[in-house]
This record gives structure tokens, C-alpha cells and sequence, in this order.
């Protein structure tokens, strides 16, 4: 075994964020290994074995990392569209008590104005006009 290959193996598995801190032996034993790569013992193809081993797993993880990534921007996708619709659907059900309540307040003001100008008529018709409103506005809670 060369000087190398035993400290190689012993690095522990915290160092691979990339090759971090190597010392300078196994970094040349490295380098000689991959420079002399026709006459290479069976030494070096242990460690080149194991650098791409190593790599392999990183690699493995980090896909495994950006599959959950993906998954779960699906998920969140689909959270912001379900708000979206809920959202927009709250705004129409806003914009339909707005337009009811500027009907009832026409209403009023006619009906008012009418009781100034003592137009019993007028203010008979808005009166049943309002007692409709007020019926099928209670029809659904009821």
C-alpha cells in the first residue's frame, strides 16, 4: 500500500462537500494517480475508485434533493392556485353585495325623496320594490 491510499481511506464521509481539506500527500497521490493513468497500480485505481464512488453519491443525493425540490414547488403551485381561485371568488361574492347594497340605498333615497314630494304612489311601489329585496335576501340564510 502506498503512502497515500491509507490516509485516503480515512477521511471521513464529512469531508466530500468537495474534496475539502485533503492533505497534501493524498492530493499528490491523486494527481500522480490520474497523470500516470497507463501505468497506475492497482492503488491508484482504489483511490480513483473511490473518488468516483464518493462523486457518485454526492451526485445521488443532490438529485434525490432536487426530485423533493420539485415536488414540493408542485405543491406550493398548486397552494397558490387554490388561494387564487378562493381569492377570486371572495372578490365576486364582494362585488355582488356592493351592487345589492347600492340597489337597497337607491332604493332609499327614491323612496325619501319620494316621502318629501308626498308621492304616496311612488313610495308604495318602493316599498314593495324593498320588502322584495329584503325576502329574497333572507330566502337563503333561511
Amino acid at each position: 500500500m502506498g503512502p497515500c491510499t491509507s490516509e485516503f481511506r480515512s477521511l471521513d464521509n464529512k469531508v466530500w462537500p468537495f474534496l475539502a481539506p485533503l492533505n497534501c500527500n493524498i492530493l499528490h497521490c491523486w494527481i500522480s494517480s490520474l497523470l500516470h493513468l497507463p501505468d497506475m497500480d492497482r492503488e491508484g485505481n482504489d483511490v480513483i475508485d473511490f473518488i468516483l464512488h464518493r462523486l457518485e453519491v454526492e451526485l445521488g443525493k443532490k438529485r434525490e434533493k432536487t426530485r423533493e425540490m420539485a415536488e414540493q414547488l408542485r405543491a406550493d403551485g398548486a397552494a397558490v392556485e387554490a388561494l387564487e381561485n378562493k381569492r377570486l371568488m371572495l372578490i365576486n361574492e364582494r362585488d355582488e353585495k356592493v351592487a345589492v347594497k347600492k340597489a337597497v340605498d337607491k332604493l332609499v333615497f327614491d323612496f325619501l325623496e319620494a316621502d318629501d314630494n308626498m308621492n304616496f304612489a311612488a313610495q308604495r311601489a318602493m316599498l314593495n320594490r324593498i320588502v322584495a329585496l329584503m325576502s329574497r335576501d333572507a330566502a337563503p340564510g333561511v
